[in-house]
């Protein structure tokens, strides 16, 4: 069976056999949780808690006289971050049976039999034999009737490339006694694939020759496709777990971001305000806050209509995030109304901003009649509390500047 689970412990993916016998099938495990499907099982649990925690993980589990063998590897996001497990668990009782049968009768299969349908075999090299067992004439299709193929024809029945380094592999245990294992891809007769895994260990006499080759070789094609499968299930997860970072990146920017002008909106310039309040207050640097109106705006948008009024917005927009620093903060406060947040800056440099920018506009080429603005500007003091008593100070000083005959500069606090 493989299976995929997200972060939170929920099935997300399962094809295949269920784990153990009376339990849900496949299409119904998508869904449950694995406290769900494993509360009875602790030590399942524990394992699955695990890989979510990072860890790669192979176990055993028994239920009902069946042995299983589980796999489960986590997969990351962008950030690092386990987002969930891939994994599979196949039937190993036959297997576990024939290894616990061949471990009391045989020592030449005492580390083998890690899969179903293993197969064993003998090298003598005075007599060059190949002796196989019944298992093996069953894993290479061969009819036991016609004997052991010889080396060469053995080799011809794997794919070229693995045909060469299989045989490459016996030259050098032959030579130096070290054991070898390999993966093979066996062509079959309708010249379909299989895996094939093939251990090789030697015997040597006194004299250190080698005089004995023998090993073990089992079918491995049902795990090559479940690896298989569940690689090209982390490629589909991995892309889609981008594109849901790409979707969230998108909607968190339109959570905070003026539609018209591009800006900071209305609640994004709270938060951020309320950000360098703190950072001011609490390392005891200067904070000004700039407040804009597009003078007669009103009047424009009725001599001009609405979609003109929205192109002045934009572009002054543009000439205010044009004449700030990197570090200062530009927002559409609401309507005709900017608002710029201007950290380590004091009453000097937040008049020398404000006139920077008034001025820009003033000058500024406009197709319809010229434009220009008021503005107000608000210096953190220790009277200051809370964003909104910046803010208050700051559209104080804009009523001002907007009395005083508009398209000029005033702080809230007299020279």
């Amino acid at each position: 069976m493989i299976f995929a689970i997200d972060a939170q412990g929920i099935y997300t993916f399962c094809e295949g056999r269920p784990m153990r016998s009376g339990d849900l099938a496949a299409e119904r495990i998508v869904g449950h949780s694995i406290e769900e499907r494993f509360r009875d099982r602790p030590e399942v649990l524990d394992c699955m808690r695990r890989g979510l925690a990072g860890e790669t993980l192979q176990f055993v589990t028994r239920f009902l006289g069946h042995v299983f063998q589980n796999e489960v590897t986590p997969h990351y996001d962008g950030e690092g971050n386990v987002a969930g497990l891939v994994g599979f668990s196949y039937d190993i009782t036959e297997r576990t049976r024939v290894e616990e049968s061949l471990r009391k009768s045989q020592e030449l299969l005492a580390e083998a039999q890690q899969v179903a349908r293993i197969g064993s075999w003998d090298f003598d090299v005075a007599t060059s034999k190949i002796t196989w067992s019944e298992q093996m004439f069953r894993l290479a299709e061969v009819d036991p009737a016609r004997g052991e193929p010889s080396l060469k024809a053995l080799i011809a029945n794997y794919h070229p490339d693995d045909g060469a380094a299989l045989l490459a592999s016996i030259r050098r245990a032959l030579a130096t006694g070290e054991p070898y294992a390999i993966d093979l891809r066996r062509l079959k007769p309708d010249m379909s694939i299989c895996w094939m895994h093939a251990i090789g260990h030697t015997e040597t006499n006194p004299d250190g020759v080698v005089t004995r080759l023998f090993g073990t070789c089992m079918d491995i094609t049902e795990r090559k496709a479940a690896q298989d499968t569940i690689h090209t299930y982390s490629i589909a997860l991995e892309e889609k777990m981008a594109e849901l970072e790409r979707v969230n990146r998108e909607l968190a920017a339109l959570a905070t971001t003026d539609g018209l002008t591009s800006l900071l909106n209305h609640r994004a310039f709270y938060d951020r305000l309320e950000d360098e309040l703190r950072e001011a207050q609490r390392y005891g640097s200067q904070l000004s806050l700039l407040m804009i109106d597009v003078d007669n705006f009103k009047r424009f948008n009725d001599d001009f209509g609405h979609p003109a009024g929205d192109e002045v917005l934009k572009q002054v927009a543009a000439v205010v995030a044009a004449s700030g620093r990197r570090i200062d903060i530009v927002a559409r406060y609401g309507g005709e109304e900017l608002a710029v947040i201007l950290p380590q800056t004091g009453r000097t440099g937040a008049l020398i901003a404000a006139e920077r920018i008034r001025l820009r506009i003033q000058q500024r080429e406009w197709r319809d009649r010229p434009i220009t603005v008021s503005i107000g500007i608000a210096t953190v003091s220790p009277e200051t509390e809370r964003p909104l008593d910046l803010v208050v100070a700051a559209d104080r000083a804009l009523y001002e500047s907007k009395a005083a005959g508009r398209n000029c500069v005033r702080h809230s606090e007299p020279d």
